[in-house]
C-alpha cells in the first residue's frame, strides 16, 4: 500500500497579503514550514511563513508597526500640546485677577 502525503499548496507570486507581496517559494525552514521571500510596500525584502501571510498575523516587515507606533505618538503629543495651550491661557486669566 503506497502512502499518500499531503502537498502544501504553494503560494503562487504575486499574491499580496496586506503590504507584502509574494515573489517566491523559499524553502522550508528548520521546522519544515514554507518560507516565501516577500517585497514589501515600503522597498524592504523579507522571508515569511506561509501560513502566517494566509492567517493575516504578518502584514509588512515591520514597517507596518512602525507607522502605527508613530501616527499614535503624534496624536499623543498633539493632546499634550494643546494642554500645554489651555494651561498657559488659564495662567494668563489668573494673571490679570491679581
Amino acid at each position: 500500500m503506497e502512502v499518500i502525503r499531503y502537498q502544501h499548496p504553494k503560494l503562487e507570486a504575486g499574491r499580496v497579503f496586506g503590504r507584502l507581496t509574494v515573489r517566491s517559494y523559499a524553502g522550508k525552514s528548520k521546522n519544515q514550514s514554507h518560507q516565501y521571500e516577500c517585497d514589501c510596500d515600503c522597498g524592504e525584502t523579507t522571508i515569511v511563513c506561509g501560513s502566517s501571510l494566509t492567517s493575516g498575523d504578518t502584514r509588512s516587515c515591520s514597517c507596518l508597526r512602525r507607522d502605527l507606533f508613530e501616527s499614535r505618538r503624534e496624536k499623543i503629543s498633539g493632546r499634550f500640546k494643546n494642554l500645554e495651550g489651555k494651561e498657559s491661557a488659564k495662567e494668563s486669566q489668573h494673571e490679570g485677577r491679581n
